[in-house]
């Protein structure tokens, strides 16, 4: 009985393994430059029906999202 066990849980581990390499097989592989340059031109291209994000510029500008300045101290925690 412990043999079918072991030999199933074997099984399914070949199982696991073939599934994951035919996984990476499959994966179109592209070099690193080129990968970095089209993200790149990706974020910098203005928006438009082909691109409907907004440039990275733009949207992470910091000068377009200062950062909020309270007026007063705020206490964290209230003490006892």
């Amino acid at each position: 009985m412990s043999n079918n066990i072991a030999s199933s849980s074997n099984l399914a581990i070949a199982q696991k393994a073939v599934k994951q390499l035919r996984l990476e097989a499959s994966v179109r592989r592209i070099k690193v430059s080129q990968a970095a340059a089209d993200l790149k031109t990706f974020l910098t291209t203005p928006s438009g029906p082909q691109n409907p994000a907004p440039s990275y510029e733009a949207q992470y500008s910091l000068l377009a999202h200062p950062r909020p300045v309270l007026s007063k101290k705020v206490p964290l925690h209230n003490p006892c």
